[in-house]
């Protein structure tokens, strides 16, 4: 799809808008915010879904606010064979008009254009291509919806080298019946379904059968053996237990025993661990005693020490005081005068801008001037078009009309039968078709047989000539032709042939010359128009007559140089004094930084004599205290005390532990709780096999009168007959599904194939602006999974906004650089690289260069100059 042309006539707020775009290239539309770029793409997307006599919310807002005005919508385009004016008009007197001028003409209104267009677009146009292609402004970031286009798909499967393509009607219809196939045996999921699935659990049930007949049957079988083992394992737990009872005997003597000698050696435990623990108080109160000593000795140390270092501190830093104060005048006073020579040269730079000022303003006027004559040229050129309204369409239609009308007459007099008369005497009075004639001898008279001729011979004989069949078709077709050959020359407003031509004529010398006004005004108005110039031109006047009456004086130098002589020698007096200043800066800084450091030192040494001080007197404080509850000789005796009784306890325990000697206690107690296990457990075992004796006796007393062994017969035979149905069905069922596995691998590895081609166009474009380590992972859906650059992989979640934005802008550059441009769509972006560092901004243009030379890219900016940086780009102004 290209668009040629657009025109809007009272749509949202656009009055009146024509552009002409390029069919291939770069264009861009630059327009300030709320001028109707957006506006413009919104209308043709409602000329081509919308009817006109639609009343859906967006098609209302697309009316003029506080108007009650019909909206209009134009567009000239082509689609594959077809170019076609296709022009809606909603609200008021709603018409729908289709004109497609090739591959031959049409003229349609109505719903018929309505559903023509549609048709069109449907059979040469993806559509879902055109609406993927596309970036407005206000909307999410999300990836374009690639996978669907089938114009694409074509594109990678031809750039994979595929000997056929991945999608198609023939693909389709056999994939379909695959899984038709596949479905009247397995599930979507590929569980079995219909009669395979009834086959499938009949064969199950027959299984079933089979297996529950035959574990009956070995149930008996089992049981009979079982009742053997249960009268020998009934006799032995009976030998068993006897021996357990006799063991645990013997254990639990042996246990009573040792139990009196633990609890004697438990009590000498305690009574040495008591004495321990008392020798081991007194020694800590003595060691703590003597600590207390050391500690007090050491504080009164550190005291005198610091009381040495604040004197000495505080006799440093007088001298740097003074300094100090001295250097703060000096700086004061050189500040002052830094600040008198800024207001001079403030002073001096204002009346250079005042200067400069008044030289724009002589410019500006002159500019304006210039744009004033170059505006009246290009009305005057307007004018003489608009008057010559013949293009070249009009004139095409006038040359082929009347081409087709003389080809029919010629058709016409060929082909059609001829009547000759010759007279044979003078005189001879013949009537032929009401006109009469006289005829001398020899005298012929011919008459083409297009319509039926009556033939009258000297009113004594009356003949009427009826043309053959085809005369009357051949007429209608003259007929016809003459038709539209007045209407042709009618839409011209010329008489003939001729005059359009002359029409046309003066229509392209208006043209040209309009186009040659146009170029004038564009090159002159070339950034701003004519009303922004005179504003400007207001605003600077009134500006220089406000400075002017500002100045208290008159010596305002008009030489631009003496004032930059001035401004110059100002700047230079300013620099020197504030250099001046730097330096006396850095001395009261350097200064003023020694005298806190000393200051600091000081704060910190006199805190450190307080605090040393405090802490000596606190030491000698709790070491009095401390002597007074009990003297250093006292906790001395208490020791000597406490470790003698120690030694005793120590004595006693080590009797006790050798008389319990190499026994191990806990080995004797798990043997004992051993035997009590073996004999609870050998008594319950013996009970349980009573039990399952008596159980088993009752069983084969019932199964004796079941008949099992016919029962298992029966079920064979259900088997048997179940089996052979379902395996006729199994094989039909296999063969579906890897018929169906098999088309779905293929498809999918065609799938995957086509996925690299596509990586490779977005990598190529996108190393333009990232570099060389660029890549980018896409997945089957033809979206970006990751981008790799430098080596490191980022999800495409985690790009910032302007890396989200580059990419969208970069995978739709590379659509249309695969797709033929006869199936493919323009490439739309509104107001995009918001987000983008000019840097990025200069490589994201250079990457446009590389977009194939028949695609169409449209590119919408509120930003003049944002694109500049693309080649060859076509600039329309709004």
């Amino acid at each position: 799809m290209k668009l040629h042309r657009l025109q809007l006539h009272n749509v949202k707020g656009v009055t009146d808008r024509c552009i002409e775009l390029p069919e291939r290239g770069v264009v861009v539309l630059e327009g300030r915010n709320e001028v109707g770029k957006t506006s413009m793409l919104e209308a043709l997307d409602l000329l081509i879904d919308e009817k006109d006599s639609s009343r859906k919310r967006h098609v209302l807002a697309a009316r003029p606010v506080g108007q009650d005005v019909a909206s209009c919508v134009e567009a000239e385009m082509s689609s594959g064979p077809y170019r076609f004016v296709y022009r809606k008009q909603w609200f008021k007197q709603p018409a729908t008009t289709l004109t497609i001028t090739a591959p031959r003409r049409e003229h349609l209104t109505g719903v018929a254009a309505h559903e023509r267009v549609q048709e069109i677009l449907a059979t040469t146009t993806d559509l879902d291509l055109w609406r993927a292609l596309r970036l407005m402004q206000a909307t999410p970031l999300n990836q374009c919806d690639l996978a669907s286009s089938s114009a694409l798909a074509a594109a990678l499967d031809e750039a994979a080298g595929l000997a056929q393509p991945t999608a198609g009607a023939e693909a389709d219809t056999l994939l379909a019946s695959v899984e038709a196939e596949y479905r009247r045996y397995f599930t979507a999921t590929g569980k079995p379904t219909g009669e395979y699935r009834a086959l499938s659990e009949r064969v199950e049930r027959a299984e079933q059968g089979v297996c529950e007949a035959q574990s009956a049957v070995d149930e008996v079988e089992a049981d009979v053996q079982r009742h053997a083992l249960l009268c020998e394992e009934s006799h032995n737990t009976t030998v068993e237990l006897e021996r357990a009872r006799e063991d645990l005997v013997r254990l639990e003597q042996e246990w009573g025993q040792l139990s009196e000698l633990l609890d004697q050696r438990e009590q000498a435990s305690r009574a040495r661990s008591a004495a321990t623990s008392e020798a081991n108080l007194h020694r800590e109160r003595l060691e703590a005693r003597q600590a207390l000593v050391e500690k007090v000795a050491a504080r009164a140390s550190a005291a005198a020490a610091a009381q040495t270092e604040a004197a000495g501190l505080a006799a440093e830093l007088g001298p740097h005081q003074e300094h100090l104060g001295e250097l703060t005048e000096r700086r004061d006073a050189e500040a002052a005068a830094v600040a008198s020579l800024r207001h001079q040269a403030a002073q001096a730079e204002a009346d250079m801008a005042l200067v400069g000022d008044i030289a724009d303003l002589a410019e500006l006027v002159a500019d304006i001037e210039r744009l004033e004559s170059a505006l009246e040229g290009r009305a005057q050129a307007r004018r003489q078009f608009e008057k010559y309204r013949v293009d070249e369409a009009t004139l095409e239609a006038v040359t082929r009309t009347h081409q087709a009308w003389q080809l029919a007459l010629a058709e016409q007099r060929a082909a059609s039968a001829r009547m000759h008369i010759t007279a044979l005497a003078d005189g001879q009075q013949v009537t032929v078709s009401g006109e009469a004639a006289t005829l001398v001898q020899g005298e012929s008279l011919e008459r083409s047989l297009e319509e039926p001729i009556d033939l009258v011979l000297a009113d004594l004989l009356s003949v009427r000539i009826e043309p053959e069949a085809g005369a009357g078709a051949r007429a209608d077709a003259v007929a016809a032709a003459r038709a539209e050959l007045d209407a042709a020359l009618a839409s011209a407003g010329a008489a003939d042939v001729q005059e359009a031509q002359r029409l046309h004529h003066k229509h392209r010398e208006a043209a040209a010359a309009l186009r040659a006004a146009e170029n004038d005004v564009a090159a002159i108005g070339a950034g701003s128009g004519i009303e922004e110039r005179r504003e400007r031109r207001e605003a600077l006047q009134a500006h220089i007559e406000e400075r002017l009456a500002e100045r208290q004086d008159e010596g305002l130098r008009t030489d631009v140089e003496q004032q930059k002589g001035a401004l110059s020698q100002a700047r230079t007096q300013e620099e020197a004094s504030r250099a001046r200043l730097e330096v006396l800066e850095a001395q009261v800084r350097a200064v003023r930084d020694a005298v806190q450091t000393g200051l600091i030192r000081l704060a910190r040494a006199e805190t450190r004599r307080d605090s040393t001080r405090v802490d000596a007197e606190n030491a000698e404080a709790e070491l009095r205290q401390a002597r007074e509850k009990a003297a250093d000789e006292a906790l001395e005796t208490a020791l000597q005390s406490a470790t003698e009784a120690a030694e005793q306890a120590e004595r006693a325990w080590r009797e006790v532990e050798a008389l319990v000697g190499g026994r191990d206690p806990e080995l004797l107690r798990v043997h004992v709780a051993g035997a009590q296990a073996a004999v609870q457990a050998i008594g319950e075992r013996q009970e349980r096999s009573r039990g399952e004796l008596l159980a088993v006796q009752a069983r084969l007393s019932f199964a004796g009168g079941q008949g099992r062994a016919e029962q298992l017969d029966r079920a064979r035979s259900e088997l048997v007959h179940a089996q052979r149905e379902f395996d006729s069905i199994d094989r039909r069922a296999r063969a579906a599904a890897l018929l169906h596995e098999t088309m779905t691998r293929h498809r999918s590895e065609a799938t995957r194939a086509y996925v690299e081609p596509f990586g490779q166009a977005v990598t190529r474009l996108g190393r333009v602006v990232y570099g060389e380590d660029f890549d980018v992972e896409v997945d089957r859906s033809l979206c970006i999974q990751a981008r790799v650059l430098d080596g490191q992989r980022i999800d495409y979640a985690a790009l910032s906004t302007g890396a989200k934005e580059q990419l969208a802008i970069l995978t739709r550059l590379a659509c249309a650089s695969l797709v033929d441009s006869e199936q493919g769509a323009p490439v739309i972006i509104d107001d995009a690289l918001g987000y983008s560092d000019p840097d990025k901004l200069r490589r994201v243009c250079s990457a446009f260069s590389l977009v194939g030379d028949d695609a169409q890219v449209l590119l919408l900016t509120c930003t003049p100059g944002r694109y500049a940086a693309i080649p060859d780009a076509h600039v329309i102004r709004l």
